[in-house]
């Protein structure tokens, strides 16, 4: 399919934007994370936990974590928090697709948990593990990633940020990328969605235990990519649209050395 920039710059330019943040008087100013080339990063954007690998460039982190951050924008004004999460996956994917992503696989799948009590980063990391066998870098890239979250303070700025975005009642919807080099150029995204319903209220995603049988973990994968000229082409229209939003929704992830085989 051949990239229509204006009708992604039309798309862009309407898509649905939350109330701006709120400026606390006489607080300093909330700075978004400075994006980095030549190393391993890792972002909590709205509801994604992205990892990019590290030839990944910064401007193209950049161009990726803004355009995710505007997809989830336009895919919550479609679907409201308790609605169909695999319907406003579809939504949200269909938005990236908007920007120039070109949808190379888009399926849906359930996935076992093994052992009552397992926290959900520990089934999250089984279920990357599963999907990314064929990578073993990127394996180690997301597992790093989640595992770093999941050792985090429960009450910290970045996982309340998370939680903010994913929680939704006694369910919770989130999703799980990385990223990598398009050794044709431009970039590839691995996202995996994760759909949690539990009987009970959820209050810490990440750190909700899972339970067989009042417990239901779905999930989805889609992989997306991106050539460098529409990566570039869009990148200045996504950084006018969500700019003053970056601080309130995106961090920094801290990350300890990569696993390499």
């Amino acid at each position: 399919m051949t990239f229509d920039l204006e009708k992604a710059r039309a798309a862009i330019a309407a898509a649905p934007l939350p109330p701006k943040p709120a400026v606390v008087l006489g607080a300093a100013p909330a700075v978004a994370p400075a994006l980095t080339t030549g190393a391993p990063q890792a972002l909590v954007v709205g509801s994604d936990v992205v990892s990019f690998d590290a030839p990944v460039g910064a401007d193209h982190r950049q161009a990726i974590a803004d355009g995710m951050l505007l997809a989830q924008f336009m895919a919550n004004a479609q679907v409201p928090g308790d609605g169909d999460p695999i319907a406003w996956f579809d939504a949200y994917t269909a938005a990236l697709a908007t920007f120039g992503w070109r949808v190379q696989a888009n399926d849906g799948t359930t996935h076992a948990f093994k052992g009552d009590g397992l926290e959900v980063h520990q089934a999250i990391i089984e279920v990357v593990s599963a999907f990314l066998v064929a990578a073993p870098a990127a394996v180690a890239l997301a597992v790093t990633t989640l595992n770093a979250l999941g050792a985090m303070n429960k009450d910290s700025p970045l996982i309340t940020l998370f939680n903010r975005e994913t929680q939704h009642a006694s369910a919770g919807r989130f999703q799980v990328a990385t990223v990598r080099d398009d050794p044709g150029g431009g970039a590839v995204i691995e996202v995996m969605a994760f759909s949690l319903k539990a009987d009970s209220r959820v209050t810490q995603i990440l750190f909700f235990k899972l339970h067989a049988d009042r417990t239901s973990l779905r999930t989805r994968r889609a992989t997306l990519a991106l050539d460098d000229g529409t990566m570039r082409a869009v990148a200045p229209l996504l950084r006018a649209r969500v700019a003053v939003y970056r601080a309130a929704f995106i961090g920094a992830i801290p990350l300890p050395p990569v696993p390499v085989d």
